[in-house]
């Protein structure tokens, strides 16, 4: 994959299908393109990601950051075939200013392990059950600075994960559903 192929946004789902910049399971387009828009409306530099499947999103939260000078990106991914084609998605990539990591611990861990108020915006998209986004979410209340994003995917459809995000003051964004689950959790930390 080169440069060109990665830029985002796209025109059109058919396009970044025919780019191989879209995989069955990964976000949708649309809402990357929401996440990257949140991260510069911010400002963003140090990012986590919990379960970065084949790194879609990675690469366009880590172009994000490279658009606005640079920044650490975190992700965790406990899938080895993942976290390597993930990695290799991103070693694609011209990101001089970029620090990229990307852990195979699971997410509630990589989580635990960070200091207090070290990231901008925390993006859960791992484990889907209601009980692990929950301990995540909280995870990541502590490591997020204030102003910075919780986000999560898959709010809508099979994993009715809405909750988790309106019940802290948060908004769950429906967008169009191209899976059984989408959708995008938006909270800020005050």
């Amino acid at each position: 994959m080169n440069q060109a192929l990665a830029a985002f946004p796209h025109d059109s789902l058919a396009q970044a299908w025919r780019l191989g910049e879209y995989h069955t399971g990964a976000m949708e387009p649309w809402s990357q393109n929401v996440l990257a828009a949140l991260l510069a409306a911010i400002g963003g530099h140090d990012v986590l990601e919990v379960g970065t499947y084949l790194g879609h999103t990675s690469a366009v939260l880590c172009l994000t950051l490279e658009t606005l000078g640079g920044g650490e990106f975190l992700g965790a991914e406990i899938d080895p075939e993942r976290r390597t084609r993930t990695l290799q998605r991103l070693r694609a990539l011209s990101l001089p200013r970029v620090v990229v990591n990307v852990s195979p611990q699971p997410g509630i861990e990589l989580l635990k392990a960070q200091a207090t108020e070290s990231f901008d915006l925390v993006f859960l998209d791992g484990d889907h059950t209601r009980a692990v986004v929950e301990m995540e979410a909280d995870e990541a209340t502590r490591v997020l600075r204030s102003g910075g994003l919780l986000c999560g995917h898959d709010v809508y459809g099979v994993f009715d994960l809405a909750g988790v995000w309106t019940s802290r003051g948060g908004i769950a964004l429906r967008v169009p559903l191209i899976h059984a689950a989408g959708g995008l959790g938006i909270w800020q930390k005050p």
